[in-house]
């Protein structure tokens, strides 16, 4: 509530000086109640708690009263002072023009709330909610265009007040009854002088004629110039950078097109593999997250990769066994994988290279004998699934949710998998897997133990299934 009566606040103030309107009726009632809002948000102020680090809040009054003290608060206090009350004091006092023009210059002090608005767009960011930061920033620099236009345009329509000997003006001679026109259309001639003068376009149609507009529409062109050049050259640096994600897929893409092109990769293969890294391009972010988390302190760095490993490793069935520490080392190991519906993931008889961990979708193991009929499937929640083709026996045991357990066995893939539905694995090298298990043996010994088993579940299926098979020949 309080960001919208400052942006209320910033609209028309500029227009309540520039223009020499006065609220009346309940707009007058509703700006009062805003100064109200604005005192009480003062009090208020002075017994909210703040964060000192982190996750630890200061609570006591007197060193939240200080910290208000040396900073929002002289801006704060002096933006909050009711101006409409010493106007309607004043006006009944005094019916002296000029010393109500110089009063409700005053108003200008509540323009000061909008360095509060730095800090309202902190906690926009701070929060759960999901804002593109770089589209953000594009917005508030438009804002801020715009902004500086209405600013302009007030204060040169509050230079008409201020006429040439013989009562010409900028507008008069503009359009001789603009005097009796609407506020809406002085408003509007207004802000068009001032985005001509903002973006240095300038078409000469409205043009100073008192001392006054003449010093203004200077002073209006050297600042105009420098802001309409630094808002240019920041909305042209945050659209370069609005959709960084897509600009590093199409490069990855044009590269791998070149790539295919090169090789001479037959095309039902070639489009495989480009449909393969859309999708890998899709699930990893463009952000080095080696350097980001090196940048952290240790604290935080801990932190950040026990959420990161909740998502990503421990959803992993035989992970969730081995301890943070051997979590954290396996992570920068595993390497994201993804198989469509229907694509073989390893065949028969393939060299044993990589451990296979399936974290979403489900996979089937093909019969030996005839790989058109799928045997077990495989799903993340550890479950394998027997399937008699002739009859309607399904076995269930538990395993732990691993493809390709012929890797630590040193020898070839026993049986060929494919993937059912669409498939996201993650993949660690045996290299890797065994350099992580050298300096855990502990650790070693429970995955040794956890697959172990689980071959032995394969082996048990793959008997039963013998035994089906056989049992429900005619």
């Amino acid at each position: 509530m309080i960001a919208m009566l400052i942006l209320y606040a910033a609209i028309m103030v500029p227009v309540r000086i520039g223009f020499q309107v006065d609220a009346e009726g309940w707009v007058w009632t509703f700006e009062m109640l805003s100064s109200l809002v604005f005192i009480v948000d003062v009090i208020f102020t002075f017994r909210t708690a703040y964060i000192i680090d982190y996750s630890v809040w200061e609570t006591r009054g007197l060193p939240i009263a200080q910290k208000y003290m040396s900073g929002w608060f002289w801006i704060d206090a002096p933006s909050s002072i009711p101006i409409e009350l010493l106007e309607l004091v004043v006006g009944e006092a005094s019916a002296d023009v000029a010393a109500m023009r110089m009063l409700r210059l005053f108003r200008l002090i509540r323009l000061l709330k909008l360095f509060k608005m730095s800090e309202i767009r902190t906690r926009l960011e701070d929060s759960e909610i999901h804002i593109n930061v770089h589209l953000m920033r594009l917005v508030t620099l438009i804002c801020q265009l715009l902004y500086c236009a209405h600013l302009l345009g007030c204060g040169w329509f509050y230079t008409t007040w201020f006429p040439t000997e013989d009562g010409r003006t900028w507008l008069l001679r503009y359009d001789e009854e603009a005097a009796d026109r609407e506020v809406s259309y002085k408003y509007m001639l207004s802000v068009y002088w001032a985005l001509t003068t903002l973006t240095t376009v300038g078409y000469g149609d409205i043009i100073a004629v008192s001392n006054t507009e003449i010093a203004y529409a200077t002073g209006s062109l050297i600042i105009s110039s420098l802001i309409f050049s630094y808002i240019i050259g920041q909305i042209g640096a945050s659209v370069a950078s609005l959709d960084s994600q897509t600009k590093h897929v199409e490069e990855k893409m044009y590269a791998l097109k070149e790539y295919i092109e090169w090789r001479s990769i037959p095309k039902n293969l070639a489009i495989r593999v480009r449909r393969y890294y859309e999708h890998y391009h899709k699930q990893k972010p463009v952000l080095d997250e080696d350097d980001i988390l090196s940048g952290l302190n240790p604290t935080l760095n801990a932190e950040v990769v026990k959420h990161v490993l909740q998502d990503n490793v421990g959803k992993l069935v035989l992970f969730k066994k081995m301890s943070l520490d051997f979590q954290q080392r396996a992570f920068s190991k595993l390497r994201p994988g993804f198989f469509k519906a229907n694509e073989v993931i390893f065949h028969k008889g393939d060299a044993s290279r990589d451990l296979l961990f399936l974290t979403k979708g489900e996979a089937g193991v093909l019969l030996r004998a005839d790989e058109t009929i799928t045997e077990m499937r495989i799903t993340p929640t550890s479950q394998y699934k027997l399937d008699i083709v002739d009859g309607s026996v399904t076995i269930e045991m538990r395993s732990e949710g691993v493809l390709g357990t012929d890797t630590l066995l040193g020898r070839r893939r026993a049986k060929t998998h494919m993937a059912i539905s669409d498939c996201e694995v993650f993949l660690i090298t045996k290299e890797d897997l065994t350099h992580l298990l050298e300096h855990d043996p502990q650790s070693a010994r429970t995955i040794s133990r956890a697959l172990m088993r689980d071959i032995y579940v394969m082996d048990q299926l793959d008997y039963y299934a013998s035994l089906l098979r056989t049992a429900l020949i005619p």
